[in-house]
């Protein structure tokens, strides 16, 4: 979940409150539904507790932190470009950067920097397992002539 996601979660435990006071209230109690909510609301209202120690309050949006994905993207080329042995490095990177992407832990606009850092770190990772194939069979071929 994003961090700025917080005033979605303080709708959906409001919401959860008053779904547990009504099914609490009503004269067929469901004891799985009041206990579903009790669980699903817990979960909401540590969310909300974790929020709040991080400084985020309802209403404010706190900017998430710049990511790396330039950083992987420029491996990834300068690893086709220049370097072969650049490659893995520029794959992890970008790996790295989608998956916190993923997790709201940076800034995720810049997301295709980052997936093209990942397919040229690919890219020249396969071509350098190729040509460190190529290199072992030639010297392989030339010492057993």
């Amino acid at each position: 979940m994003y961090r700025n996601d917080y005033n979605a979660v303080y709708e959906r435990a409001q919401a959860l409150e008053r779904d547990l006071k009504e099914a609490q209230s009503s004269r067929e109690h469901d004891a799985a539904q009041i206990e579903f909510l009790q669980r699903e609301l817990q979960k909401a209202h540590q969310w909300l507790y974790a929020a709040q120690a991080q400084g985020s309050l309802p209403g404010q949006q706190q900017p998430l932190p710049r990511s790396n994905a330039q950083t992987a993207l420029v491996l990834g080329v300068l690893s086709l470009a220049v370097c072969g042995i650049l490659g893995p490095f520029a794959w992890s990177s970008g790996n790295s950067e989608i998956q916190k992407m993923d997790e709201g832990l940076v800034d995720p606009s810049e997301r295709g920097s980052a997936v093209a850092g990942k397919v040229c770190g690919i890219i020249a990772t396969c071509f350098l397992g190729l040509a460190v194939l190529f290199g072992v069979l030639l010297v392989a071929t030339a010492a057993a002539f």
